[in-house]
Formats: structure tokens, C-alpha cells, sequence
């Protein structure tokens, strides 16, 4: 019974240091719960302290990201400002330059169209001052030809020929001249008389007398040469030629069958007496027609060393008035 009893007891001791052991071990797993679950709790902290840091990084991040954001939006729509504004400034300099590029285009289009038009007129004025010398060298040379014949027929002392001046188209005067030597006969008739005059060089005499009215008169004075071919006598100098030729168009024309050179004065000579147009025959050099502004004079029947004698007239019949 002892022995029961102490096995019992030895049962209870076991039982009861089993159960403690068993109290320890579960206060030991307890604790080691414990010890896992602060361990868990610990590292739940741990990560909810980390997940905080973690959010409050994130959160600072997302702030700073934001300002950022809004810096950089601000700092875009400063740049993009900027670049509008430097953009609308390239594009004002663009256009300034554009126009600038235009104006220029348009300055030198212009200087352009005023260098072609200098260049025309330059060239217009080279090919007219051309022309014109040839033209004056053209009609210096005729003009020098017909001084030339002029010199070989003009010293001729026999001859004849007819004048007929003109008014109108109506014949108002004919003359008839006539030269040998030193006597010279003028007649002259005209719708109211008839003259006729011989003038002797040698003795200065000169008989006028009048068929219709049979007077005459004789008279003695110092009397120069006055019937002449009819010349053009303006041109009897270098200088006149000169300026006839640069004042003065030539050209050919056909008159009473004769082929003649007609020169036409451009300044208006009838201030000076002068012919605004003469006929001037291309053989000869002699004028054969003179166009003046109210008249013409006409000459024909033109002839060299065709006068045998120049006779005086028969004055019994006439009334002669004699004079010192």
C-alpha cells in the first residue's frame, strides 16, 4: 500500500511536475507566443512604422512632386510665355525682317527699274546723238558738194535765165536776167508794168525804160554786179554750212524732171529773210526753187554762155530823162 501510495505519489509528483512541466512549457510557449506576437507586433510596427515613413516619403514626394509640378507648370507657362513671347518676337523680327526683305526687294526692283530706265535713256541718247552726227555729217557733206559746184559755175560771166515769184499758186512777177561780161539787162514785168535796165559795169551807166509808157532814163552812178545765178549764197562760209547742216534736213526730190537735193531749215529763217525750203539742183548746184512763208520764186530756162550780145534799145520813140 506504501508502495501504491508512494507509486501514487511518485504519479502525482510526476503528474504534478508534468503539469508543471507542461505549465512551463505552455508559459514557455506562451511566451514564446508572446515573444512571437510582439516579435509580429514589433514587426507590424516596424512595417506600419516603415509603411508610415513610407507614406509620409510618398506624401512628401507627392508634395514635393506637386511643387515641383506647380514649379514647373509655372516655370512652362514662364517658358511658354517666354517662348510665345520670344517666339511673337522672332516672328515680329521675322515679319520686320520679311518686310524689310520686301522693302529692300521692292528698293532694289525699283533700282533695278530706274538702273533700266537710266540704261534706256543712256542708250536712247547715245543711238540719237549717233544718229544725229551721222545726220549732220550727211548733210554737211551735200552742203559742202554744193559750195564746191557753186565755186565752178559761179564764176561764169554768160548766162541766162527766168524768175517767177508766186503768190498763191498766181504768178504776180516774172524777170527775165541776161549777163555778158560786164553789161547786165534786168526785164521785169508785173501785173501793173513792164521794166526792163541795163547796167554797163564799165562806164556805171544805167538805162531803165518803159515799153507801155516809152519813157526812159539814163543815169550814171557807181553800180556793183546785181544779176547773179541764182545760188544758195548762204552757204558761201564754213560756219554757215555748219549750222545749216545742224539746223536743216536734206533729202532727194524730183522737180521739173531735174533731180534735186531740198533743204529745209528747221529754226524759222524768215526773220532773216531766208528760204524756208530750197530746190537745188543735183548737176548743177544752182537753185531752181525757193519756198519763203507767204511766196515761192521759181527759176528756169536756166543757161551758161548762151548771150551773144546785150543790145541797147532803140530810144527815139521814148521820152529820155537824162541825170547826172
Amino acid at each position: 500500500m506504501e508502495e501504491k501510495n508512494e507509486v501514487k505519489e511518485e504519479m502525482k509528483k510526476n503528474k504534478k511536475t508534468t503539469a508543471e512541466k507542461v505549465k512551463i512549457d505552455n508559459a514557455s510557449k506562451d511566451n514564446k507566443k508572446a515573444k512571437k506576437e510582439t516579435k509580429k507586433v514589433t514587426k507590424k510596427e516596424k512595417v506600419e512604422d516603415k509603411n508610415k515613413t513610407i507614406e509620409n516619403k510618398k506624401e512628401k514626394k507627392e508634395k514635393i512632386n506637386k511643387e515641383a509640378i506647380k514649379k514647373a507648370k509655372k516655370n512652362n507657362k514662364n517658358k511658354t510665355n517666354s517662348k510665345e513671347v520670344k517666339l511673337n518676337n522672332e516672328s515680329n523680327e521675322e515679319i520686320k525682317k520679311e518686310d524689310d526683305l520686301t522693302f529692300r526687294r521692292v528698293e532694289i526692283k525699283q533700282e533695278k527699274k530706274n538702273h533700266r530706265f537710266l540704261k534706256f535713256i543712256l542708250t536712247l541718247v547715245i543711238i540719237l546723238i549717233a544718229a544725229y552726227c551721222i545726220f549732220f555729217s550727211r548733210n554737211f557733206i551735200i552742203l559742202n558738194n554744193i559750195y564746191n559746184q557753186m565755186c565752178e559755175i559761179g564764176s561764169s560771166k554768160n548766162y541766162s535765165y527766168e524768175m517767177v515769184r508766186k503768190e498763191e499758186g498766181k504768178e504776180v512777177t516774172k524777170i527775165t536776167y541776161y549777163k555778158k561780161d560786164n553789161v547786165e539787162r534786168v526785164d521785169l514785168e508785173d501785173q501793173n508794168q513792164k521794166v526792163n535796165t541795163i547796167t554797163d559795169l564799165e562806164s556805171n551807166q544805167i538805162t531803165t525804160w518803159y515799153p507801155e509808157e516809152k519813157t526812159a532814163t539814163i543815169y550814171n552812178t557807181e553800180v556793183t554786179t546785181k544779176v547773179r545765178l541764182p545760188l544758195e549764197e548762204s552757204i558761201n562760209y564754213q560756219e554757215s554750212r555748219a549750222f545749216m547742216g545742224l539746223t536743216s534736213i536734206i533729202y532727194s526730190e524730183e522737180y521739173n524732171s531735174k533731180d534735186c537735193y531740198v533743204i529745209m531749215q528747221i529754226c524759222r529763217p524768215s526773220m532773216m529773210g531766208c528760204s524756208e525750203k530750197t530746190w537745188i539742183d543735183k548737176e548743177t548746184g544752182l537753185v531752181v526753187k525757193r519756198e519763203y512763208l507767204n511766196y515761192t520764186v521759181e527759176y528756169s530756162n536756166i543757161e551758161l554762155n548762151n548771150v551773144r550780145n546785150i543790145d541797147a534799145p532803140d530810144l527815139r520813140t521814148y521820152k529820155v530823162e537824162k541825170e547826172d
